[in-house]
């Protein structure tokens, strides 16, 4: 999957009916940047998302904890982090 390639919206999916198919959704991750949102009790826990994408999330975590930590915030740079 390319930088410039567009990205549909992500697809939601209950985490059983995804172990049914992880190798499918898995590949189509790989292939054509499908984002599957899989869901717990209706809410949402985990992804399986393109490894590009993944690089490209972890750099810019990197470069908002860089610039929250420069600015004295430490507080904002670890919301939403699991403890």
């Amino acid at each position: 999957m390319g930088g410039d390639q567009h990205v549909d919206a992500p697809v939601s999916m209950p985490l059983r009916q995804a172990k049914a198919c992880f190798s499918e959704l898995v590949a189509r991750a790989d292939l054509v940047g499908t984002v599957t949102v899989l869901t717990k009790h209706g809410r949402p826990a985990a992804a399986i998302v393109p490894v590009t994408l993944l690089a490209e999330l972890v750099a810019l975590r990197a470069v908002v904890d860089g610039a929250d930590e420069r600015s004295g915030d430490a507080s904002v740079a670890v919301q939403g982090r699991a403890g």
